[in-house]
Formats: C-alpha cells, sequence, structure tokens
C-alpha cells in the first residue's frame, strides 16, 4: 500500500472523529473494528485499514489533510487513538467474513441468479443504506440498479430495481438454493426490517 493510499483509508476512518467524545473508550473501539469487519460505513475490507493504520504510526505523524479531519483533537491524541484502534484490530483476530460481499456487476452471466425470492418495499436511497452503491445496468432503452451479493452463507442474491429508483427492489437467487433459506440469510446478513420484505415464488 502506497503512502497516498495509506492516508486516504486513515482519512476514512478519521472523518466525523469529533463526534466521539472519549477516543479511549473500549466500547468506541469496538464498534470501529465491527464496522470494519461488517464494511458497514467502511468500504473497503479490515485488512486494508489495518495496512493503513500500521502505515500511519509507522511514520509517526499525520499529514495536514488528515489533521484537517478534527478541530477537537490534537495529533498526540488521534495517534493514540489510531494505535489503539489497531490494538484493537489484532485483540478481535481472526476476523470472521464480513456479512456480504459486492459481486461486480460484469459477472451477472456467472453468477446465475434467475428465481425470484422477495420484493422488497424500499426506495434505492433507502437500500443503498443497508447494502453498498448500487451498479446501472443497461435494460431496454435505460439502466435499471442493481447490486449482487454473496452472502456470509454463501449463498448469491441480486437485488434489482426498475428505471424509477423510487419504485420497490426484486430479490433473485440461485436455481440450486432453497427460497426460503435464501431469504432467511438475506435478511441476516443485511439487516433490512423483514416487514419490508415480501416473498414471492
Amino acid at each position: 500500500m502506497d503512502e497516498l493510499q495509506a492516508e486516504g483509508l486513515t482519512n476514512h476512518i478519521l472523518y466525523g472523529i469529533d463526534q466521539d467524545e472519549n477516543l479511549k473508550d473500549p466500547d468506541l473501539l469496538d464498534r470501529y473494528v465491527t464496522f470494519m469487519i461488517n464494511q458497514r460505513y467502511f468500504s473497503r475490507p479490515i485488512e486494508e485499514y489495518e495496512q493503513a493504520v500500521a502505515a500511519t504510526l509507522g511514520k509517526g505523524a499525520l499529514s495536514a489533510r488528515s489533521l484537517g479531519f478534527s478541530q477537537r483533537y490534537g495529533e498526540a491524541e488521534l495517534l493514540g487513538f489510531l494505535a489503539d484502534l489497531f490494538q484493537r484490530m489484532q485483540d478481535r483476530k481472526p476476523w470472521p467474513r464480513p456479512p456480504f460481499r459486492k459481486i461486480p456487476a460484469s459477472r451477472w452471466d456467472d453468477v446465475a441468479l434467475d428465481e425470484v425470492v422477495a420484493r422488497v418495499r424500499l426506495s434505492q436511497m433507502q437500500l443503498q443504506g443497508y447494502l453498498k452503491r448500487f451498479d446501472r445496468v443497461p435494460l431496454g432503452d435505460g439502466k435499471v440498479p442493481v447490486i449482487l451479493l454473496e452472502l456470509r452463507t454463501g449463498e448469491r442474491v441480486a437485488v434489482i430495481g426498475s428505471a424509477d429508483p423510487r419504485e420497490s427492489f426484486t430479490v433473485l437467487r440461485r436455481r440450486q438454493d432453497d427460497q426460503r433459506q435464501v431469504l432467511q440469510h438475506f435478511l441476516e446478513c443485511t439487516e433490512i426490517p423483514a416487514d419490508a420484505v415480501e416473498p414471492l415464488g
């Protein structure tokens, strides 16, 4: 990992740090690590954040850009927080797999998702609070939002919308996977509210 990449990921960690009142709070450190493991609010795998923090601590100083993310804490406090966070990462090993990972939409033909599982009655903006950013793929005269996911449990699903991002979304599965089990795992891994999901098929 080069210096610019390490700085960018460190800045991702420090973004919003001024909202945290006690950087030594063990619960706060645990929340950060849990969010990284689950890739919730942190889009890259936790291994990359670990490398970035190690590189930053190895330098022993923060860049001016990194320091600019806080008006509340000085460099020594921020480096202390990063050191404590790095140690908490080590304490939590081995890290579990994230609840799901995104598969590039370009691999649509490889994943063979063609059986309807459910309808999700949430808008694209609401869904992106639970999932990662949607891809947009050509369909007819326009493009529709699509996200392909591999769940922690091994199943693969697609969440597909329409040209109108306010409309509901459809969940697809592979034919060989059990529909009821896929839906249960989809809800558990994404934490989408069950009352927003209508089973189909």
